[in-house]
């Protein structure tokens, strides 16, 4: 286990910045202290036999997502690390064509805020840019309308 250096309970602050950012205003402190009451990977009961896990607080929630960034990275720089001098370099230099197009929808995702899973808009967007950069993108995966899977550039 991580001791908690990546706590998948933490859906309830996540849920509660995800609100305050659609309404523009931040959390109280009351509102901040109640969510983080029901964050903590020691309120969490894994029985590995059955292959369950149990909330054992009020109001909990796991949130996953960084999960899958923080492996999408690892695997980018693994891949990197295999690459000559040279081709690293083209990467990079690529990577940082992007940049300024990625800061753009950055800020156009943060200026519309979605709860999750309904994050249309925001899916609609990125899927529009990776068709733009030459992916196949099968839509609607799982019969979410904010979930999509990339099929290699055309």
């Amino acid at each position: 286990m991580s001791d908690g250096a990546f706590d998948v309970t933490v859906g309830p602050l996540v849920r509660l910045w995800r609100f305050a950012r659609k309404k523009k205003a931040l959390p109280t402190p009351a509102q901040i202290n109640e969510a983080a009451s029901s964050v903590g990977y020691n309120k969490l009961h894994l029985e590995a036999k059955a292959r369950t896990v149990t909330l054992l607080a009020p109001n909990m929630r796991l949130d996953l997502g960084g999960i899958a960034k923080g492996y999408a990275a690892d695997q980018a720089l693994a891949a990197s690390a295999e690459l000559s001098n040279e081709n690293q370099a083209k990467l990079i230099k690529h990577i940082d064509s992007y940049s300024s197009r990625m800061s753009e929808v950055a800020l156009k995702i943060w200026s519309t805020p979605e709860l999750g899973y309904q994050e249309s808009k925001t899916a609609a967007l990125l899927q529009d840019e990776l068709k733009k950069a030459g992916f196949k993108v099968e839509a609607g995966v799982a019969g979410k309308t904010a979930v999509f899977r990339l099929h290699g550039a055309q």
